[in-house]
């Protein structure tokens, strides 16, 4: 598992911050059954109520999961256990986990983020404003808690909002942190299949979310997901992520420090 955090570490400090993002989008549930669904043109949803849908989701006060992880980027594959805790408008915790030896874990607050790598004694901290500034990317923490839980981030419906269909899905394109997001939803129960996303610095992504499963009452989450990330200078990320614990609103410990004698990476 040193080797997943030490790669992740080589990355530029825009993929660290979205390796981040996508190593914590965890969302997973304890109940094994899934939602029975009979494909029907008369429970399909309105427009309207699409939107509604993606414009509205359920609150989640505190979030706590278990998934496999598979990740692969320019310097190879690793797989491993990702434990994640979130607590909402506050903190974002994860920690990496192979053979049941920790790797690493990060911690993501409204002011930093950071990665430890415990196996190389080293750490990473970066300001979210100075990540904003130096790479224009979405490094709000808000923006960043929505994506993590799968839910939809403030969007800016006034300046962008094109909506189609086809004959099982509503397209919606519009923008949110200032990057052009495309959302497309089962006509059924308006969940998030997949989506992409472009923003200004040329970099580009996708995402991939099935097997959705009831976690709590009114709140569905994919227990399946893929993402990809490519960049400039050939870099590249590849998440695919199979959940299988979530708890909701059961608060637990969130520890993360610095020990004294880990070495700032570079």
């Amino acid at each position: 598992m040193s080797n997943v955090i030490t790669r992740l570490s080589k990355l530029s400090l825009a993929s660290f911050v979205l390796s981040m993002f996508f190593l914590a989008s965890l969302s997973s549930c304890k109940t094994k059954k899934s939602i029975p669904v009979i494909i029907s043109e008369q429970s399909f949803l309105t427009p309207e109520e699409a939107k509604d849908r993606l414009l509205n989701q359920p609150e989640i006060n505190f979030f706590s999961g278990k998934a496999k992880i598979s990740i692969s980027s320019k310097f190879g594959k690793e797989k491993g256990t990702l434990y994640t805790r979130i607590k909402a408008d506050s903190v974002i915790w994860a920690a990496v986990k192979k053979l049941s030896v920790e790797g690493g874990r990060i911690l993501i607050t409204k002011d930093s983020a950071s990665m430890i790598n415990r196996l190389e004694k080293s750490f990473l901290t970066k300001p979210l404003d100075k990540i904003a500034e130096n790479y224009g990317l979405a490094a709000d923490y808000h923006y960043l808690e929505k994506l993590f839980l799968a839910q939809t981030p403030a969007l800016d419906t006034t300046t962008l909002w094109e909506q189609s269909e086809d004959s099982l899905h509503y397209t919606i394109k519009t923008i949110a942190q200032d990057i052009v997001h495309t959302f497309h939803l089962d006509k059924r129960d308006g969940t998030v299949t997949s989506g992409t996303f472009r923003d200004k610095f040329v970099s580009d992504g996708s995402w991939i979310y099935s097997d959705y499963r009831l976690v709590k009452e009114g709140i569905l989450l994919p227990f399946y997901r893929k993402y990809e990330l490519t960049m400039g200078n050939d870099e590249y990320l590849s998440l695919e992520i199979k959940y299988s614990e979530i708890e909701l609103d059961e608060p637990k410990d969130i520890k993360f420090s610095i020990p004294s004698h880990y070495s700032r990476m570079n």
